[in-house]
């Protein structure tokens, strides 16, 4: 494998850590309104866990992503700049 595979390689397996992390807040969100309903909790906040820890984690993967994509243009932007 070339550089450039390896660093496509690495991008995938980053976006990939970016997917499990929304569905981790996800599944952090679905745990807290359960706990939330064990402890008597109206309907509404119950209902509002999942879907806040959703967009949390939306945000959070949001922020990782864009961060990568930053550095994956730099990159580019180096190459071509070197003449490569």
């Amino acid at each position: 494998m070339t550089g450039s595979d390896w660093r496509d390689v690495i991008l995938f397996g980053q976006v990939l850590s970016a997917g499990l992390v929304v569905g981790g807040y996800i599944l952090g969100g679905v745990c807290a309104a359960r706990w939330m309903a064990g402890r008597g909790f109206g309907s509404a906040a119950v209902a509002a866990a999942p879907l806040a820890a959703a967009f949390f984690g939306l945000w959070q993967g949001w922020l990782f992503l864009s961060r990568i994509l930053e550095r994956h243009e730099n990159d580019k932007k180096g190459k071509k700049e070197k003449g490569r």
